[in-house]
């Protein structure tokens, strides 16, 4: 049995975090790291559109250095702005979390069109509609495997939007104390999963990038395993090999679904939680039907407008979204 790995990197912050120069400094560490050659393997910043637009505001000589590991096929960047939270994000917040990410990706290199899900709570079923809207046709969800969720299958919204799904396993790098895990993982996939190509995601925190063995340490583990072949493997190339395959030959469809996520059940919500979410709620309303149709309105009778303001608001909005999520059980 193959396993597929797919490094991501995860950009977790702190509330104290959220408007200095902390996400900065470490992202441009990340990138003198491979720069350096001092990792292999392949890296997607998929939820770091505000870093990115920050680098590019400082003028910062790591934009040439990202473009350049783009061109090489060892960098991807995009779709998203901020890691997306489905228990505050509406579809609308989704959106706008994706025509900011790849608005600000396309001022660097190519976005990378393959969708992530979000974990936080359920994978909305408006997703295949808003992703087919940003020219993305494939998505990778981190999702427990069943009867009713095989390892590929379309994901189709109500509009009738369709989206190839690729089920995988996920493991975090930054909570992973011992192997006894790992261990659970493979067991489970030999005794119940008879799909030859296995994808796992193994998720990074970029502060800890570099100082810590610990990606390395997993990967020689897994190859001394009996009977398991791991490899590295570029995301790009992996849907294109997973397309070619499902087009010999029917799939399931999952219509008008909204997916469990990998635990397949919400943590029980506190007070403090359902306060966050009414607020987070109503901001969105008021910044979605009063701000910007008065705006319009404004620019249509006085030729004056405040959208950079309030996309700005949008912004702020989506990276409260990430930090509360990051340091909360939502």
């Amino acid at each position: 049995m193959k396993l597929s790995v797919v490094r991501i990197i995860s950009g977790a912050l702190d509330i104290d975090e959220i408007s200095n120069m902390a996400s900065l400094e470490v992202i441009e560490k990340f990138i003198s790291s491979l720069e350096d050659n001092q990792q292999e393997g392949y890296f997607y910043l998929t939820f770091f559109g505000h870093e990115l637009q920050s680098l590019i505001d400082a003028e910062s000589s790591k934009v040439k250095s990202i473009r350049n590991l783009c061109k090489q096929g060892k960098m991807f960047v995009g779709p998203w702005y901020s890691t997306p939270n489905d228990c505050l994000a509406n579809g609308e917040s989704i959106l706008r979390n994706l025509l900011f990410g790849n608005r600000i990706g396309r001022r660097i290199c190519s976005v990378m069109k393959i969708g992530f899900s979000a974990l936080d709570c359920n994978n909305n079923s408006q997703l295949p509609q808003i992703f087919n809207g940003f020219n993305i046709d494939t998505l990778f969800v981190p999702v427990q495997r069943s009867q009713h969720i095989p390892a590929e299958f379309y994901w189709e919204g109500s509009d009738g939007s369709r989206a190839l799904g690729i089920s995988n396993y996920m493991v975090n790098l930054n909570l992973l104390s011992d192997f006894s895990i790992l261990d659970e993982m493979i067991n489970g996939i030999l005794n119940e999963d008879n799909y030859p190509n296995i994808p796992i995601m193994m998720v990074e925190n970029i502060s800890s990038f570099g100082k810590s063995h610990r990606f390395s340490e997993v990967i020689d583990y897994l190859r001394a395993l009996p009977e398991i072949e791991v490899e590295q493997i570029s995301l790009p190339d992996y849907f294109w090999n997973i397309k070619e395959t499902v087009s010999k030959h029917s799939i399931k469809t999952l219509t008008r679904e909204a997916i469990p996520n990998i635990s397949g059940e919400h943590n029980e919500q506190n007070p403090e939680c359902l306060y966050i979410m009414v607020k987070n709620s109503q901001i969105q309303h008021k910044l979605q039907y009063y701000l910007e149709p008065w705006d319009i309105i404004r620019m249509k009778t006085l030729g004056e407008s405040e959208h950079s303001e309030i996309e700005s608001l949008w912004k702020q909005l989506l990276r409260m979204q990430t930090v509360i999520n990051e340091n909360m059980d939502l």
